[in-house]
């Protein structure tokens, strides 16, 4: 794709738009083509991401969730692979040996960012040290030993 070139006027580059009459009382202007071929693109860019959504989706909340599976002995005392939530259950309650294996760990961000996008962030709380004396009561010199204080923590 061949963008056009970027003239250069002392500022912002700022491209030219073309008057088309629509009707004698509307005049529409056309988009650069810089700006047609950016909507272009996103338009295939959400196009492409529409076709494959759920996938996308599934495989976020695999990493997010990560994959794992149990070992656990069987009756002949081989390992075996369990998958069945009800039987890792069973062979926990009477306190068999059992593994937990992690090919791919959980991710902690990726369920974060999930959680965000599903509900929205959570409210950041900051802590603020607020003092209740206006500065306009004060004399000068009171001024100039508070402004001293404050360099003197900004120093240390």
């Amino acid at each position: 794709m061949n963008l056009p070139a970027v003239p250069y006027n002392g500022g912002a580059y700022k491209p030219k738009t073309r008057k088309r009459r629509v009707s004698d009382d509307a005049v529409r202007y056309r988009k650069p083509i810089i700006l047609r071929e950016k909507q272009e693109l996103l338009a295939a860019w959400k196009m492409a991401v529409s076709k494959r959504f759920d996938r996308l989706v599934e495989a976020q909340l695999t990493a997010a969730e990560g994959v794992t599976h149990m070992q656990a002995r069987d009756a002949q005392g081989k390992w075996q692979t369990i998958v069945d939530p009800e039987l890792m259950a069973e062979k926990l309650e009477m306190g068999e040996q059992a593994y937990r294996l992690s090919a791919i760990a959980p991710s902690a961000p990726i369920l974060k960012d999930i959680m965000d996008r599903m509900f929205g962030q959570a409210r950041q709380s900051l802590d603020l040290d607020v003092t209740s004396t206006p500065t306009a009561s004060l004399t000068d010199a009171e001024l100039k030993a508070n402004m001293a204080a404050l360099l003197k923590k900004l120093q240390d």
